[in-house]
């Protein structure tokens, strides 16, 4: 368990863990006549447990505790998993890899904000196995990240979520669990809570359902990415090869976080645009043939406009459509003891569904490591 001490070591007045099962209002406000702490229901408490407002914080702690130097880099699990034990407590939240399972859509979107690489250790000694935790979280990686949020409210700004994935299965020691989803505002309505009405014209997962119906659903994950056991996230999804697409007549804006408030395009500020072109665009056409555009949710892009005295929010009018970037890991790599491949996660961005319908995608089965 992470020490108490460290645990709040920030002053109570920065430290997201202190407002993370309040209201937004709640701070500051004075008390209700009559009303004692002790009498107020917690926000997370509520049939929606995972309001806007949680996300923001679970944002904040994310990126205090992935800017950390640890002594060593197997130490990341172990450091945050007070805070998550924390947020259990508070708000009844489940996690797997530091990713609320709940939200586990909107979870999955983490972008850096800064330079990353991958987290790897040795296991046990200097001559053990070469391991790492899964790239589809951030525990899997070196420096420092955060949710995409627009730059003077610091909310969420991919709202309205409408996932396109059926659901995820989670494969680690022979066990088998679906990562369930809950009822949140940051959906486009209730009916996604219960994994209804995903996928995208009107395509229905099948291999991966047949799969999960041949395996015991296990009711809680319990899986510890210090030990190496590799997590393996599978589920179906449209994609695209990235041969022979003309990714700048796409658009995609590829996601990154800054802290700097600008009507600039973030990925032109940040370099990330860059960063992610030139691993697409690297010269061996043997890698570039082994990476995927993956679309995993619709949704609405939230950007906030400088303008005289006046910051004014704006959500997009047309939809976007939310894609990763994907490596297939060449045979014997990234962990899969099947001999199935793997592929590994590359970055996040989201371009306009008109466009995206434009392509020419299939529905394929991703086992992402």
């Amino acid at each position: 368990m992470f020490p108490e001490i460290d645990r709040y070591q920030m002053p109570e007045t920065t430290n997201p863990l202190n407002f993370i099962d309040q209201k937004p209002e709640a701070r500051g406000e004075p008390e209700a006549q009559g009303e004692s702490d002790t009498q107020r229901e917690p926000e997370c408490k509520d049939k929606d447990s995972f309001s806007v407002f949680q996300p923001k914080q679970f944002n904040n702690l994310v990126m205090k505790y992935s800017e950390r130097k640890m002594s060593y880099l197997s130490d990341i699990e172990n450091a945050f998993v007070g805070v998550q034990d924390v947020i259990a407590q508070k708000c009844g939240w489940r996690f797997v890899a530091g990713l609320p399972i709940g939200v586990f859509d909107w979870a999955l979107l983490w972008i850096p904000l800064g330079k990353l690489e991958r987290r790897t250790w040795h296991q046990g000694s200097l001559d053990g196995p070469l391991v790492s935790p899964p790239s589809w979280s951030w525990f899997g990686w070196v420096g420092q990240v955060a949710y995409s949020t627009d730059a003077v409210g610091m909310k969420p700004s991919l709202q309205k979520l409408q996932p396109l994935v059926k659901s995820y299965v989670l494969e680690a020691v022979n066990r088998h669990v679906e990562l369930k989803r809950e009822k949140s505002s940051i959906w486009h309505d209730s009916s996604v809570a219960a994994g209804a009405e995903t996928g995208e014209d009107g395509k229905q997962d099948t291999t991966l359902a047949a799969a999960a119906g041949a395996v015991k659903l296990e009711d809680d994950p319990m899986f510890s990415v210090v030990d190496g056991t590799p997590m393996v996230l599978h589920f179906e999804a449209d994609t695209v090869s990235t041969d022979g697409i003309d990714l700048k007549d796409l658009d995609i804006e590829w996601l990154s976080a800054t802290m700097a408030s600008t009507n600039l395009r973030t990925s032109l500020l940040t370099g990330q645009r860059d960063n992610v072109m030139s691993v697409i665009n690297a010269p061996s056409n043997a890698q570039r043939s082994v990476l995927e555009l993956v679309a995993l949710a619709k949704c609405q892009v939230l950007t906030t406009m400088r303008g005289g005295t006046w910051n004014e929010e704006k959500i997009s009018a047309s939809g976007e459509c939310v894609v990763m970037l994907i490596r297939w890991q060449r045979e014997g790599k990234g962990g899969a003891k099947d001999g199935r491949p793997v592929a590994e996660r590359v970055a996040i961005g989201y371009l306009s569904e008109e466009k995206w319908r434009g392509l020419d995608s299939a529905r394929k089965e991703i086992r992402l490591a």
